[in-house]
């Protein structure tokens, strides 16, 4: 029965990309134009323009080129349109008054047999507007009187050559290749979903809870980028950054004596390099050097810029920078020892966030001077301590401390809480901006961390540790560093494919968070995860 199903589904998304690409290939080629040739004559010296639009529904124009026409002259002239998108054409018809008479208008296409309209079709398939008073058929022409001020005439319907080849083997052949891919494909031994229950952090446990808070974490970016929230993404970047803090301090918590051990702190390094380094230099690949901005691509690679999403990657390597040195002044000064690590990381943390502005050290990007936003992750830092502590506790006196019950509760309410605080749009004007009050953003933050740890497998690691968010926060990072250029690409295909079809901030977070994590499961497969491993 469950091999059925499967084939059944196997089918239906085979029919699904056929539909999909007959449609685009309509559209993306077929529809496309590389001349147009006006036959035409005027009693005045004047020009004809052709203008393309790639939608139906949005006359959205642009200038193709222009011919000008000699008075009293029968003439041909060809109009390059270098072979763009263009489902709708319109000419206009000059700009002084007088007579046109069009004989012939022709749109060739590479993928298909020339579209040819002559007098009589040009009156049937183009809209005259209100400056033309007047168009009569006289033989094989179309004779137009205009007035001189903005005369055009539009074609009033989808402009496409036919080629049976393009337009039904070559989706038909595509689909098949999709089908076979489907029916080979063995889903339960790709990494990206293998690794989800596989995975071991460096301090060698694996909490659902936070991979889930992290997969939370790259949603709110993408909903506040995609215009469903807006204030939340503040609040995902902090989350990223406390994890980080948390996360990679906590082996040093569990054993001080790891800031001595060269081979510990050299893997240290080496797998907080290959973590981060291999896609987004991928990424400045893609979005800089291909497109041949060479400068902007240096200055990425060499760590002095970070336009977009990149900025928190310099901020990370920051952060990674300093920590061997901060967890060997614990070491040194308070032998490991977890009260003095905590208040000496809370003063670093009240420090940085008070006192280490672009003035003092600063990471450009995004066209500004940024400060470092080291004091997250310094929180993330003190609250593996502070958990550690709590954990102890909680084994040596069991319920009598706190039961996990009251953790998971307590968490379940931070989380909504800091959701509700940051998203403005659902308390405005009463919304509280994360970017403008990081250090308490953060601090409940690193809370929601300990409450994740200490409530262990209950409420709460059941909702925010559940599968989904767990296998979006395996490839956050990857999902952070695309869902920006996802979003553009959604844009694009609805402005050419749908006609810009009307797209709510939801329907964007959910299209645009959909295509994301497939490609986030291709990156973290084939770039991130070879490196790690």
């Amino acid at each position: 029965m469950r091999a059925k199903l499967k084939h059944v589904a196997i089918l239906c998304a085979t029919l699904s990309c056929f539909v999909v690409l007959k449609y685009a290939t309509n559209v993306l080629v077929l529809s496309s134009f590389f001349y147009v040739t006006i036959d035409a004559e005027m009693d005045h010296d004047d020009k004809v323009e052709v203008f393309g639009s790639p939608n139906l529904k949005y006359h959205s124009f642009e200038l193709q080129g222009a011919e000008h026409y000699t008075a009293n002259f029968r003439e041909e002239k060809k109009i390059q349109t270098n072979n763009r998108i263009a489902r709708q054409f319109r000419l206009d018809l000059g700009e002084k008054p007088g007579m046109v008479r069009l004989h012939k208008v022709t749109f060739f296409s590479y993928f298909g047999d020339s579209i040819e309209y002559t007098g009589p079709e040009i009156l049937k398939n183009f809209v005259t507007n209100e400056y033309i008073t007047s168009a009569q058929v006289e033989g094989s022409s179309l004779l137009l009187q205009v007035d001189g001020y903005d005369q055009y005439i539009t074609h009033t319907g989808p402009l496409q050559v036919g080629n049976f080849f393009i337009g039904w083997i070559m989706p038909l052949v595509h689909a098949f290749i999709f089908y076979l891919f489907l029916t080979k494909f063995k889903f339960r031994n790709f990494p990206a979903f293998t690794d989800i229950t596989r995975k071991v952090s460096s301090s060698g446990t694996n909490y659902g809870a936070l991979d889930g808070m992290r997969g939370l974490a790259a949603l709110t970016v993408l909903g506040e980028h995609s215009g469903v929230f807006k204030g939340t993404g503040w609040l995902g970047i902090l989350w990223f950054f406390t994890l980080s803090g948390f996360l990679l301090s906590l082996p040093f918590v569990q054993d001080p004596k790891r800031i001595l051990s060269y081979n510990y702190m050299s893997n240290y390094m080496a797998r907080r390099l290959k973590r981060v380094m291999p896609m987004f230099y991928v990424m400045i690949t893609m979005l800089f050097l291909f497109r041949g901005r060479i400068v902007e691509a240096f200055r990425h690679y060499y760590f002095v810029q970070a336009d977009g999403v990149l900025w928190t990657v310099p901020q990370e390597l920051f952060f990674y920078f300093w920590l061997p040195f901060i967890m060997l002044a614990i070491y040194f000064f308070f032998a490991g020892k977890k009260i003095p690590a905590i208040l000496f990381l809370l003063s670093l943390m009240a420090v940085s966030f008070l006192y280490l502005t672009n003035e003092v050290i600063s990471l450009y990007g995004q066209g500004v001077k940024g400060a470092p936003r080291i004091g997250a992750f310094l929180c993330g830092s003190m609250f593996a301590y502070i958990t550690v502590l709590v954990l102890a506790a909680i084994k040596k006196n069991g319920s009598i401390f706190v039961a996990p019950s009251v953790f998971s509760t307590a968490g379940l309410l931070l989380y909504f809480l800091l959701i509700m605080l940051a998203a403005n749009d659902l308390l405005a004007p009463y919304g509280f901006n994360p970017a403008q009050f990081p250090g308490i953003f953060s601090f409940l933050s690193g809370t929601l961390i300990l409450f994740a740890v200490c409530a262990g497998s209950s409420r709460f690691s059941a909702v925010v540790g559940c599968l989904p968010l767990r296998a979006m926060g395996l490839v956050s990072f990857s999902f952070y560093l695309l869902h920006p250029l996802v979003i553009d690409i959604v844009k694009s295909v609805n402005r050419v494919l749908f006609n810009q079809v009307h797209l709510s901030g939801y329907a964007m977070f959910v299209l645009a968070g959909i295509l994301t994590y497939i490609f986030a499961t291709i990156t973290y497969t084939y770039i991130e995860r070879p490196f790690i491993r």
